[in-house]
């Protein structure tokens, strides 16, 4: 072996020693990143943190899982657009959100496209409520994505003197949503269906309320059973008032899973809205009566626009 042989040999040896030093530093400086994790949850050093993660209401922040709106048997008339703030108190979670809701009358008086999705979440957790949620944010706050929804409203019954308006409801849910390791967004896709009705009793009161089903991506194992989904009734009731251009409605919706790991989420729900033209300007307020108790708040402006593909009255 010549001289420079045994140089370009060793420099070898050296670079694969570094490399692996540096592996390890970075595999270490890993293990020490989440030994606080592994300790509180006695961590069997096998099983992958996701499957700590608990897909439900009542351990996840309040926009992983959120109980759908009442409808109230009426598909939109014209295209709007809905954007908002939202506000969230909790013990031990206080969260804050972008909101965008699009609404587009692809047959009006018939069949509308429906999109919505949380852009961008903001989030603050004591300890106690990031250690129940098995979440790996040590500061326990940061920022998340959420899901993008999609869906379809169909009009069945309308301006009928014997049945009250019915519509039909069809969305899906994206697993587009982040930061499951902090346990903000499930990132599993779900779905949701529901019959909507309503009856306007005078020129001021009507009466609404909606029945469905609520699905969703859980891959719950408790030990002995491992659930790949969960099934949940869905169900709302409601009550609104129109005075001129200002109208009040108060609410009650929620969904019970089947699983039990607080997965029955009820709210209340109080929303005024006034119309200014073509712009509404809306304020809401909802508490979680039981799993996700919050008191949110929520300011949005509806921007309406005339607009439809087709025109067919039913």
């Amino acid at each position: 072996m010549d001289f420079y042989s045994f140089i370009f040999r060793k420099r070898q040896i050296f670079i694969i020693m570094v490399l692996s030093l540096m592996m390890t530093g970075v595999t270490k400086s890993q293990e020490r990143d989440f030994y606080w994790w592994n300790e509180i949850h006695n961590w069997d050093g096998i099983t992958n943190w996701e499957d700590y993660i608990i897909k439900s209401p009542g351990f996840m922040g309040p926009n992983a899982l959120p109980v759908p709106q009442v409808k109230n048997g009426n598909i939109v008339y014209d295209f709007e657009v809905q954007i908002a703030t939202d506000i969230h108190f909790s013990k031990g979670d206080q969260t804050q959100n972008l909101f965008l809701h699009i609404d587009y009358p692809l047959v009006k008086e018939v069949v509308s496209l429906e999109f919505y999705v949380v852009p961008l979440e903001h989030y603050k957790m004591d300890i106690t409520t990031r250690d129940y949620r098995y979440s790996r944010d040590f500061d326990g706050k940061g920022f998340a994505g959420g899901d993008i929804y999609f869906g379809t409203q169909i009009q069945i019954v309308k301006n009928n003197e014997k049945w009250p308006d019915i519509a039909l409801g069809l969305n899906c849910r994206t697993a587009s949503g982040t930061n499951l390791e902090g346990a903000r967004f499930t990132e599993g896709p779900g779905y949701f269906f529901d019959l909507s009705f309503g009856k306007n009793m005078n020129q001021k009161w009507n009466f609404y309320g909606m029945a469905g089903f609520y699905v969703w991506q859980a891959n719950y194992n408790t030990g002995h059973v491992t659930y790949h989904q969960n099934d949940a009734f869905l169900f709302g009731l409601g009550t609104g008032y129109s005075f001129k251009s200002l109208t009040i409605n108060n609410s009650f919706a929620g969904y019970l899973g089947y699983i039990g790991n607080d997965d029955k989420p009820i709210v209340y729900r109080l929303d005024l809205k006034k119309e200014l033209g073509k712009i509404d300007v809306h304020a809401g307020y909802q508490y979680g009566i039981n799993i996700v108790k919050y008191h949110m708040f929520r300011v949005s402006v509806f921007f309406r626009f005339e607009k439809g593909i087709v025109e067919f009255p039913l």
